[in-house]
């Protein structure tokens, strides 16, 4: 949420991928499910692999969650399975309704070593945070 997205499209561009959307009011996990719904394939996203922002764990302990997140959460009841070392606050960070959350790329394997050494050369933090899994369409599994 610190940085634009224009640096981070440009190197994504340049490299290739399968599919990316702007993170915002559906959440991480939201926009997720999107991407993966017609893909045939579900996800594992790893939490511990997502970057946050410090002061949203100190918000959320606060319990200073927008309406729109728990809108979020209660939307994706059936579609995300919490690994059982998944704490609250984890859940609800990734289905945060943002305004501008980065980009959420899907990228062949192939290309992944490429993509980050494009993103490194801009502001633009570029983390691994999962991977596509065969499981049913659109599902989504979250581990520690």
């Amino acid at each position: 949420m610190s940085q634009l997205n224009r640096e981070a499209a440009t190197a994504i561009l340049a490299t290739g991928f399968d599919a990316c959307t702007d993170i915002s009011e559906f959440g991480l996990l939201g926009h997720l499910r999107e991407m993966a719904a017609g893909s045939g394939f579900g996800t594992r996203v790893n939490w511990n692999a997502v970057p946050v922002l410090d002061a949203v764990w100190e918000l959320v302990r606060q319990d200073c969650i927008p309406d729109g997140t728990q809108n979020n959460l209660d939307y994706l009841t059936g579609f995300v399975e919490w690994g059982e070392n998944v704490p609250e606050e984890a859940q609800i960070v990734l289905c945060d309704a943002q305004t501008s959350g980065g980009l959420l790329m899907a990228v062949p394997p192939d290309k992944v070593a490429a993509l980050q050494a494009a993103l490194a050369q801009t502001p633009s933090p570029g983390e691994v945070i999962g991977e596509i899994i065969p499981a049913p369409e659109g599902q989504i599994q979250v581990i520690a």
